[in-house]
């Protein structure tokens, strides 16, 4: 009588043709972004939002930075010279 293996072989599987899935960015599957705040601070018109980021109007244009402390960094560079 044959010996029966213990365990079967994995089947193989050929991906001939076929696509991966497709990659999906944050922005895609994050909420969506609220004003949390807005205003003027010396003379600096700014819009706060919901992920922590921050809109500010400044001499060069309106910029966007990743946060408030991202923001002052600029600040103090632009002071600096």
């Amino acid at each position: 009588m044959p010996e029966i293996p213990a365990v079967a072989p994995a089947p193989v599987i050929e991906e001939h043709g076929v696509e991966p899935p497709p990659v999906v960015t944050p922005e895609e599957t994050a909420e969506p972004l609220t004003v949390l705040k807005s205003g003027v601070v010396d003379g600096m018109a700014y819009t706060l939002y919901s992920d922590g980021s921050i809109e500010a109007q400044l001499p060069q244009g309106t910029l966007r930075f990743g946060s408030i402390a991202e923001l002052r960094a600029h600040i103090e560079q632009d002071t600096r010279g």
